[in-house]
Parts: C-alpha cells; structure tokens; sequence
C-alpha cells in the first residue's frame, strides 16, 4: 500500500513543480546510477543525502484547496520521508522520469 501511495505521489494528480524540481530530480536520478543493484534499504539513505542542507519549511502541505505538492528545495518531517521513499521505490522499479510531468 505504501509503494502505491509513494508512486501515486510522484507520477499522479496535480503536480507542481518547478524547473529546479526537475533539475533536481534529474540530478539524483544521475547520481543513483551506481546504486543499479542496491536494495531498497540501501536506496533510502542514498536519495536522502541528496536532501542535505535542504531547508526545513513547517506545514508544507497545509494549503486551500489540498493539491499534491512536490518540491524538492525544501521540506517538512512529512515531505521529506514522503518524497525520499517515493524516489526509492521509483528507481527501484526502474521508472523513468517523464518530462510531461513537470508544469510551470
């Protein structure tokens, strides 16, 4: 249930994002190359180190109308577990990134 969810966050809805989400996201996508065989408990940490230094941002998800919010440039306790493990169990599936995703 939880893979559903982390996928559905990441591929599904209303994504908004910005053009640093998707340099971003390309950006650890780059990097977990080396990771091609690493399991999903080994991914989790690798894909969190990328959030380093990423600033804290409280009640990231508290907007009117509630809407699916991806931003990789700052993040809440929530988010940043949601979005680490979501990019995980993306790379583990070997999805690929589609660029129709991102919208301005």
């Amino acid at each position: 249930m939880l893979k559903l969810f982390c996928c559905a966050c990441l591929f599904l809805g209303t994504l908004q994002a910005q053009m640093s989400n998707k340099d971003k996201l390309n950006e650890i996508c780059m990097s977990m190359k080396s990771y091609s065989r690493a399991n999903f408990y080994e991914l989790i940490p690798a894909v969190a180190k990328n959030f380093l230094g990423m600033p804290y941002v409280a009640n990231t998800l508290e907007k009117i109308p509630e809407r699916l919010v991806v931003d990789l440039g700052r993040f809440d306790c929530v988010t940043f577990v949601e979005t680490t493990v979501a990019i995980a169990l993306s790379l583990k599936e070997g999805r690929k990134f589609d660029e129709k995703l991102f919208r301005n």
